[in-house]
């Protein structure tokens, strides 16, 4: 049995012995980069974390104590150590393991992390709630150097470090050296500070001195004095934060002592970490970037399998052809050049494009300097991500009526990445933004003349959004219907010469089709024939036959108004209701169902109450067809009962009359009613 297989919680690895702690880090590895070849996932900034995870758990226990993420990206070896090791082949798979921490996956997993910068002041939030409840856990927080490009981070630190609780800040740099150290007091300081003797002798020093607070904080005073003389300060201790580091990140033995010490210093510490991204994985240690968020790839070889093309690509290539020819545009992304398609803008027009890291806001914000001094920038963000700069988004662009262009991209469900990065708010909150376009492309041919549009012919704020992936098995239905427009022409007159047409003449051409004379059977008849039918007699004849005709002729005479109507009605919709539907992947019953249905609900209300009140009022169609003895004819209505009463051959009944009218009367009197008081209501659309 595997050293892995023999873990399952944070207890499991704190009763491993020393010697067993490396083998195990390679076992991690080989596990994850055997699994993720075959899932995809976030490969490099997890092998690069294997060693910081288990000394974290050989310190904590994450049933009980709470240790935060920050985004999730480095929680895989904690995954696969708290008893989900045999669902890791699930990972971002359709019911199977997400690829962040979810609380509702295991009691270890302290809190969802979908985003940056937020681990801090959850890990403070999560402090402050022990203390005020007297409970007994540990709070630490693990965030990474690019989540330090957002704001939030530094609202984190400086408040946990105001604060006093109890909390340790691990700063994963896998990147980046956040102060240079420099000189040999700090490399002598930093070999101290992770000595078991040196850590021992702290302890009892501060247990020692403390007894004799006078003392203690003279000589406190005289060493923070000695600090800053002889070595340089960082912005973490400028804050408040008690720095320990940098320590070497694949040395487990040195971060588990100095991770336990700062655990033990019960004030806000932050302890840096230096690690390398892919350690472990030769080609993802060459190319991080390229292993970071990883799809399907050949582990010998570390040749990624083709995916095919997809919506970002193909924005990302459409918008340097503009900006060929175009100094104006601008290319702005927030730590997603490759993810959103950018990186080939960045490659043909460097000089033009910026990476702002992790600061959707202030890339917002940016952008609208930008557009207020005549460039056109283009902010290229996952949908999710954009929320951040939604305050940005009203101040800094909409209300000054800016031109800035956003390419929203993962619109709609992303299945791999989980809730934390569905595209579905970004409808609802950029259709609040004064001024604001929301363009959905369903193809990448309309993406291109979207974008076009968006830079050249539209004024103010514009959001393109699409899905992740590519447009499928999308066709050009209207394309193809432009291709026959005098058929389509024919038809529609058709379906409304019988509106422009006097209902006379109409049931004059029925005569010629329905009527059996001795001369003719009528056309219909003839039609009948050919497929060996007897001839019936429409006009003349059964009751069902003339009913028929009178239907047939009703239907024939009103449609091209209900039509009128439901056409208007259908053009009055919001396409980007469809639009956004076609991009989230919703079928077309569904489509039909939740939008066109709800949306024109008001006006077929409209036409079955006037078709109620129509049907009350006929009288002229009966008479075209069948002539003005409709008793006779068995086909009377209720107007031709009325005329028949006062003037018709049963004539001289004007009681029988007026008793029908006000009969009549009243029916059509409360249909319309009805439909007035209906009108009035608001349509709920779900």
């Amino acid at each position: 049995m595997s050293i892995l297989e023999r873990i399952n919680s944070s207890n499991d690895i704190k009763k491993l012995p020393e010697e067993e702690l490396e083998p195990l880090c390679q076992e991690l590895r080989d596990y994850m980069i055997s699994s993720i070849s075959r899932t995809g996932g976030h490969l490099a900034s997890n092998l690069g974390a294997v060693e910081l995870t288990v000394a974290l758990h050989r310190v904590y226990d994450t049933s009980r104590d709470r240790v935060v993420f920050d985004v999730g990206h480095q929680s895989y070896v904690h995954k696969i150590i708290t008893g989900r090791r045999d669902s890791f082949c699930t990972l971002r798979q359709h019911g199977g393991l997400s690829g962040f921490p979810k609380p509702y996956e295991s009691e270890d997993d302290a809190f969802i992390a979908g985003h940056a910068s937020n681990s801090v002041s959850v890990a403070l939030g999560m402090a402050r709630a022990r203390t005020l409840s007297h409970a007994d856990y540990d709070v630490a927080a693990i965030i990474g150097d690019g989540a330090l490009s957002g704001g939030l981070a530094y609202e984190g630190l400086a408040n946990a470090a105001a604060s006093g609780e109890p909390l340790v800040v691990i700063l994963n740099d896998n990147n980046m050296s956040i102060n240079e150290n420099v000189g040999g007091t700090a490399h002598l300081l930093e070999s101290l500070r992770v000595r078991p003797g040196y850590i021992s002798f702290k302890r009892w020093y501060r247990d020692v001195f403390t007894k004799l607070p006078g003392l203690y904080k003279f000589n406190h005073a005289i060493k923070e004095w000695l600090k800053k003389r002889l070595l340089p300060g960082n912005v973490f201790s400028g804050m408040g934060m008690y720095y320990l580091g940098p320590v070497d990140g694949h040395d487990i033995t040195k971060l588990e002592t100095v991770i336990r010490w700062a655990r033990e210093l019960r004030k806000p510490v932050l302890v840096h970490v230096v690690t390398k991204k892919g350690k472990g994985y030769k080609y993802a240690e060459e190319h991080p970037e390229k292993f970071h968020g990883v799809g399907r790839f050949d582990i010998e070889t570390g040749e990624l399998h083709d995916s095919g093309d997809c919506f970002s690509a193909k924005m990302g290539e459409s918008l340097s052809r503009l900006a060929d020819n175009d100094g104006r545009i601008i290319g702005i992304t927030a730590a997603m050049s490759s993810g959103t398609g950018m990186d080939v803008f960045s490659a043909a027009h460097p000089d033009r494009f910026f990476d702002v890291g992790i600061a959707e806001g202030h890339a917002v914000s940016m952008a609208g300097g930008m557009a207020k001094q005549g460039m056109v920038p283009v902010f290229a963000v996952y949908s999710s991500f954009l929320q951040r700069g939604y305050d940005m988004l009203i101040h800094d662009v909409a209300l000054q009526n800016l031109h800035v262009v956003f390419c929203v991209d993962r619109a709609g469900l992303v299945g791999s990445d989980g809730e934390t990065h569905h595209g579905v708010f970004d409808v609802s909150y950029l259709s609040s933004v004064p001024d604001m376009t929301v363009l959905c492309p369903a193809s990448y041919a309309e993406l291109e003349t979207m974008l076009r549009a968006a830079i050249y012919d539209i004024n103010g704020s514009v959001a393109i959004r699409y899905p992740r992936g590519g447009e499928g098995k999308y066709t050009a239905c209207n394309t193809a219907l432009d291709s026959i427009d005098k058929l389509r022409d024919f038809f529609q007159t058709v379906f409304f010469l019988p509106y422009v047409t006097n209902s006379l003449a109409v049931g004059l051409v029925f005569m010629i089709l329905f009527k059996k004379t001795p001369y003719s059977d009528g056309l219909v008849n003839l039609l009948l024939g050919v497929f060996g039918m007897a001839p019936v007699d429409f006009i003349d004849g059964p009751y069902w036959a003339k009913m028929f005709v009178l239907c047939f002729y009703t239907v024939w005479i009103v449609m091209p108004f209900k039509i009128l109507i439901l056409t208007s009605a259908l053009a009055s919709v919001n396409q980007t209701y469809y639009n956004a539907a076609r991009v989230d992947g919703t079928g077309k019953w569904r489509i039909f169902t939740k939008i066109t249905l709800p949306m024109i609900s008001p006006s077929i209300f409209y036409l079955v109450v006037t078709g109620f009140i129509g049907a009350f009022k006929a009288y002229s169609d009966a008479v075209a067809l069948f002539g003005v003895n409709l008793n006779s004819a068995q086909m009377n209505t209720i107007v031709g009962y009325v005329y028949d009463m006062l003037y018709g051959n049963s004539g001289g009944y004007p009681s029988y009359a007026s008793a029908a009218a006000i009969v009549l009367f009243s029916i059509v009197l409360t249909i319309t009613c009805i439909n007035l008081l209906v009108s009035k209501k608001h349509v709920h659309y779900v």
